[in-house]
């Protein structure tokens, strides 16, 4: 039986270690009774879809997540609430413990919460560690080979094989990571339009988010979560009469109706924004993908001065489109898709989007696709 020493104190390792392994079950029992859980996460079968509903009696010591960029932040966030809930019966020490509580996770780099999380802004209890492929020894040399053979965009190589964060690439993605990079850390004067984008949250855990836009600069300068519209609208109203905005543009469906309604009435130069409207160019699905579009071309030709704000940022890297292979027609992807794959609605980029709305169309230019 192989050993090892914890504070002088004997434990065997390897496969001594292991009890049973009940292959059906997908759990293995260590000799001192602790348990390892392994396997996929499946779709639940619930009415609401909520994959968190299969795994609400979770409780364990640590857990491994493999590809956390699959997960969304609301499951991880969950997961952290699993862990500081189970003891383990020491037989050398005799006694109970709680072993530290962890969440270890490994993911390739790309743009989304697991960025800006931890790459961007390093939060207490966060510990991120950078790897390559060469530090993983059990690939050999020709597995290196075969990527490079894969991938021959330098960016892909750097993102892949060095595991540069600051190299994500997504073809499916309407916002070119390097657009958003130089866009952060492009100066331009803070002159008119003076405009505020507005996406209205509801009373869940969705985001009311205002950007404001003075010529091509933006930034973030408010947001809330769990308002009433009247709140909502009384706090733009006093955003706007300290920046004198010349148009408000808020996404005046569903809950955003009762904010702009609310500013009408206050005399704010409020502008609807009906996102499933027809665009002006037909090659669009709709105004949203024609607007969100424009602000791709803004950031494309070096127009757009974007804040270095973490959360937006890879918020706008993570929206995808498509084109239909039908008639041509270009689609972004709906909100109902972007909240299934990352979790939460894209508050922060609908309100950029806004905030951009008709700042890239020449109409006399003819723009290529």
């Amino acid at each position: 039986m192989e050993e090892w020493l914890i504070q002088g104190l004997k434990y065997p390792q390897g496969p001594e270690l292991i009890q049973s392994h009940n292959r059906t079950k997908h759990e293995i029992v260590l000799i001192n009774g602790s348990k390892i859980a392994y396997g996929g996460l499946q779709s639940t079968n619930s009415v609401s879809g909520d994959a968190l509903s299969i795994i609400r009696s979770l409780e364990h010591s640590s857990i491994y997540l493999d590809e956390v960029t699959d997960f969304t932040e609301k499951m991880y966030e969950f997961f952290g609430s699993r862990v500081y809930r189970k003891k383990v019966y020491d037989p050398q020490l005799k006694q109970w413990l709680v072993p530290p509580a962890r969440i270890a996770a490994t993911c390739n780099p790309s743009l989304g919460w697991v960025k800006s999380r931890f790459v961007d802004r390093r939060l207490p209890n966060h510990v991120f560690i950078p790897s390559t492929v060469a530090d993983n020894t059990f690939l050999g040399p020709e597995y290196v080979e075969s990527l490079m053979q894969s991938f021959t965009n330098p960016a892909e190589l750097d993102q892949y094989i060095n595991g540069n964060w600051d190299a994500v690439v997504d073809y499916a993605c309407i916002f070119h990571p390097g657009w958003l990079t130089e866009a952060m850390a492009r100066k331009t004067e803070t002159n008119h339009p003076v405009v505020f984008g507005v996406d209205v949250a509801a009373m869940g855990d969705d985001l009311t988010v205002v950007v404001l836009r003075r010529g091509m600069k933006s930034e973030v300068i408010w947001t809330a979560k769990k308002q009433n519209t009247m709140q909502t609208a009384e706090q733009v109203a006093m955003l706007a009469s300290r920046y004198k905005p010349d148009s408000i543009v808020i996404d005046s469906i569903g809950v955003g109706q009762g904010v702009f309604d609310r500013l009408n009435q206050l005399s704010q130069p409020v502008y609807a924004f009906i996102g499933g409207a027809k665009a002006d160019d037909d090659r669009f699905l709709n105004k949203r993908t024609e607007e969100y579009w424009g602000l791709r071309i803004l950031l494309e030709e070096g127009r757009a001065a974007l804040p270095n704000h973490s959360e937006a940022i890879n918020e706008l890297g993570s929206i995808r489109y498509l084109i239909s292979a039908s008639d041509r027609t270009i689609q972004v992807e709906s909100k109902q898709n972007i909240i299934k794959r990352l979790g939460h609605s894209p508050d922060y980029a609908d309100a950029f989007v806004y905030a951009y709305a008709g700042a890239a169309w020449d109409r006399s230019r003819v723009y290529t696709f």
